[in-house]
């Protein structure tokens, strides 16, 4: 690579802007999985970076954290009972 083409690349990265900050929301409804009670948490937050590109274009990346998980119980008329709870991170 020639100094003439380094010196054009680094010029046109500095002339581009990054942004850093945070996401995150809120689910409004639970999800319905019949005799399946849903524990999960309603947000979800994360840490996000936008790099500004020519041609007003731009590429963000996120890393979001959410938690999920059911639990459900099952009673067959007071011979025996059983229960399973499950969670997760994604």
């Amino acid at each position: 690579m020639s100094p003439l083409q380094v010196f054009v690349s680094v010029s046109f990265l500095c002339a581009q802007s990054v942004n850093v900050g945070v996401k995150g929301g809120v689910r409004t409804t639970n999800a319905v999985y019949g005799q399946l009670v849903d524990e999960s948490k309603r947000y979800v937050v994360g840490p996000a970076v936008e790099f500004g590109l020519p041609h007003k274009l731009s590429l963000e990346i996120d890393a979001l954290y959410s938690r999920h998980g059911y639990s459900r119980g099952i009673d067959f008329r007071g011979l025996f009972s059983s229960s399973e709870r499950e969670r997760a991170n994604s």
